[in-house]
């Protein structure tokens, strides 16, 4: 198997790589026709990174337009300008695979590789990635979005496997702000995705107002989440009868819709999410994240008797709430499934 050197290898040997890069593109031109797309625009992102002036230069080669009043001098500004104008609610140009891994004792998901088509989504998903870059980038890049928050929402009539590059998106929002301690605009982007109806992206702010220690607020996201049968609501038996049984775990999605049960939820149905598929002794087993008091948890279903598909709605009927800022209490309301099961059991 043909392995690219990476780019911190390729300038080790050559310090004056960028420059035959520069004048030689056309090098990018067979990469970005086959299985190598990706190791290129990681390659870039470095470049942006290293040399960010001549790598502008590159850009229209790896199919990324470029504005007219191009300020090649404030590349950030630049690069901001470009992803803001690409993300195209309309497209669905995403393709997933994902992985979850579990780092330093950490319970989050963790997008190993969501590879949007897009050229100009792709190297955002590149630049998000790589925590060198995001350190230069990522301040001005947030601010943006946070001005533009439209860039969070995805195409209500898209395919949930399609949506995963706008909650990547939410994701590294979410820590951004957490990091940062920026509450105030953590619970603006909250109720911005809850008022456009798109709740799923609602249950990355969980863990972060956690952090940040806003009770309140994750008190009343708990419950939002729950009364919308996102994740936590017990399932209602036109729901457990509407369900699907699990034949294997290996026909189960990362992010799948499910109701399950366990001991610790004293053997009721109840929503969730699949957030891993993982081998125990030869045997697979998922985990699924459910809402609890202090935030989500996960918990492990290792019997396919425990598990069941429920409908995955392509545009979810939303149940109206106060904003998550308010302190009074939600309407109550019944959810229906909207759309048939995709998968045959």
């Amino acid at each position: 198997m043909l392995l690219y050197p990476s780019y911190s290898e390729m300038e080790e040997r050559q310090s004056r790589v960028w420059e035959y890069l520069c004048s030689n593109p056309k090098m990018y031109q067979q990469i970005l026709h086959n299985q190598f797309v990706d190791e290129a625009f990681a390659f870039m992102s470095h470049l942006l990174l290293k040399h960010p002036q001549q790598a502008v230069s590159l850009l229209p080669h790896f199919r990324i337009i470029l504005p007219e009043d191009i300020d090649a001098k404030d590349v950030a500004s630049l690069l901001i300008k470009i992803f803001l104008h690409a993300i195209d609610l309309n497209k669905s140009d995403t393709r997933v695979d994902l992985e979850r891994r579990r780092l330093s004792g950490s319970n989050v998901v963790e997008y190993q590789k969501i590879i949007p088509e897009n050229p100009t989504k792709k190297l955002l998903f590149h630049i998000l990635k790589d925590k060198q870059l995001e350190k230069t980038f990522a301040a001005p890049f947030w601010d943006a979005v946070l001005e533009n928050k439209t860039m969070l929402l995805y195409d209500k009539e898209q395919e949930f496997s399609n949506r995963r590059f706008y909650l990547f998106l939410v994701d590294k929002l979410v820590n951004y702000l957490t990091n940062n301690k920026r509450e105030k605009e953590m619970g603006e982007c909250a109720e911005f995705l809850q008022s456009a109806e798109q709740l799923e992206g609602l249950i990355y702010f969980c863990n972060g107002y956690k952090v940040l220690k806003m009770g309140h607020e994750l008190e009343f996201l708990l419950s939002t989440l729950k009364l919308n049968g996102v994740v936590g609501a017990p399932a209602t038996e036109h729901t457990i009868d509407d369900s699907h049984k699990v034949s294997s775990f290996e026909k189960l999605q990362l992010w799948d819709r499910v109701i399950a049960r366990s001991k610790k939820l004293k053997n009721v149905w109840a929503h969730g999410r699949v957030v891993v598929k993982e081998q125990e002794k030869g045997r697979t087993r998922v985990r699924v994240y459910f809402p609890f008091t202090m935030g989500m948890s996960e918990l492990i279903i290792d019997s396919l008797d425990d598990i069941r598909f429920v409908r995955e709605e392509s545009s979810p009927k939303f149940v109206a709430t106060k904003t998550l800022g308010s302190k009074e209490e939600e309407t109550s309301a019944k959810m229906e499934d909207a759309s048939p099961l995709e998968r045959e059991e």
